[in-house]
């Protein structure tokens, strides 16, 4: 991987590290984290889940109902795996029934907490709202205020007192 990968990239992967259009979905800078992010998930796909401790649990929770290990499946399934058929017609009335049996009982229930959602922060829309609702007749104006606490309104200057919080 260093050979075939790392070494002719990593120019591109020094120069483009932080680019000025980060902001572009097809900028350098994100090119590079998703080539960094794909050689890391390609080193790391031979180690096995319990050692890396890096998936998410939404992807653990997936891998555990979406894989098994050959070794925990029945011996009729195993001569299927080793022969390359996957062509489970050819199995008898009591190979079928050890078949799913296993299968049922290989995937685990996921009876995980459910991460309840933050509260949703206060918006400068939501005040807005607020204001409109608390005076529905009254009038909304807006000035930008300096760096000192300064704004002006109609001509005229004003200053914020220091004590107010922001």
């Amino acid at each position: 991987m260093e050979d075939l990968i790392l070494k002719p990239w990593a120019g591109y992967c020094h120069e483009n590290w932080l680019s000025a259009n980060h902001g572009q979905a097809f900028a350098p800078e994100h090119k590079v984290k998703r080539l960094l992010d794909r050689c890391g998930t390609l080193l790391l796909q031979d180690v096995s889940p319990d050692d890396r401790e890096t998936l998410s649990d939404y992807k653990a929770a997936n891998r555990r109902s979406r894989e098994v290990n050959m070794s925990d499946c029945p011996g009729c399934v195993l001569e299927l795996l080793e022969t390359g058929e996957l062509d489970t017609s050819a199995l008898n009335r009591d190979e079928r029934r050890e078949l799913d049996e296993f299968l049922h009982g290989a995937v685990p229930e996921e009876t995980a907490e459910k991460k309840h959602k933050q509260p949703r922060r206060e918006t400068r829309f939501d005040r807005i709202n607020q204001l409109i609702k608390r005076f529905p007749n009254g009038r909304i104006n807006s000035a930008n205020v300096n760096t000192c606490n300064q704004f002006t309104y109609k001509g005229k200057r004003y200053e914020l007192d220091s004590r107010l919080q922001q």
